[in-house]
């Protein structure tokens, strides 16, 4: 038991949940359950061994999600798109009505700007926009919610190959001859994601952090 605010931490194996879990606990002020679907990896391990309470949890099962969401004061909730697909938005969307409902006095939620009706249907970008749903009705209902977005990781650009990563443009050009990206938010390395997604846990309201699209990392880190 601890007297510390216990945070919960979706994710926490990932690249963004990691990151906010490693810096809330290097922080020293908060208490972390960290959620994974394998707690036996060596990314649990290695939160276990900093002090995080690692918990297995698919957040495609309501109990499960339930039972790890129990007394927590805060939660950090991220979402991979890209093992849930289309059942990304009702997962994501449970798992916020489970943290509320537990009582959490902040909510935060990594999102991605909408893009299908801002573009007027010419984007089809189901990872933005599953997200952005939930974004827009957690917005409207007045919940103690906190939005965050990333921009990408200079991380993905290593694992596509792409080469031109010197300055903090948000152009990229790939080896393979390509055309350049169209302009994008400027990347940030994963290992900044966490200070970029945290503060205190309590706030709330909406949030803007400059250094959410920007590739150079804060002068200070979050309070």
């Amino acid at each position: 038991m601890t007297d510390r605010p216990l945070v919960l931490v979706t994710g926490a194996t990932g690249a963004q949940g990691g990151s906010v879990a490693r810096h809330l606990l290097r922080s020293g002020r908060w208490a972390v359950r960290a959620v994974t679907r394998d707690p036996r990896s060596a990314a649990a391990a290695a939160l276990t061994a900093r002090g995080a309470d690692v918990v297995a949890c698919d957040l495609t099962d309501p109990g499960q999600v339930r039972r790890s969401v129990a007394g927590v004061d805060a939660a950090f909730l991220v979402t991979d798109y890209w093992s849930l697909k289309e059942r990304e938005y009702e997962v994501a969307r449970r798992t916020a009505d489970a943290v509320l409902a537990a009582g959490a006095g902040t909510l935060v939620h990594s999102s991605l700007p909408e893009a299908h009706r801002r573009s007027g249907g010419a984007l089809a970008l189901p990872h933005h926009d599953g997200k952005a749903r939930l974004e827009e009705e957690l917005r409207a209902s007045g919940s103690p919610v906190v939005t965050v977005h990333l921009s990408t990781y200079y991380e993905n650009w290593r694992r596509a190959g792409c080469a031109d990563r010197r300055t903090a443009r948000s152009r990229s050009r790939c080896p393979t001859g390509t055309p350049r990206c169209p302009p994008c938010p400027s990347p940030i390395s994963a290992r900044w994601s966490g200070r970029c997604s945290t503060r205190d846990p309590h706030s709330t309201g909406t949030w803007s952090r400059p250094w959410a699209i920007c590739c150079r990392p804060p002068p200070t880190p979050p309070r």
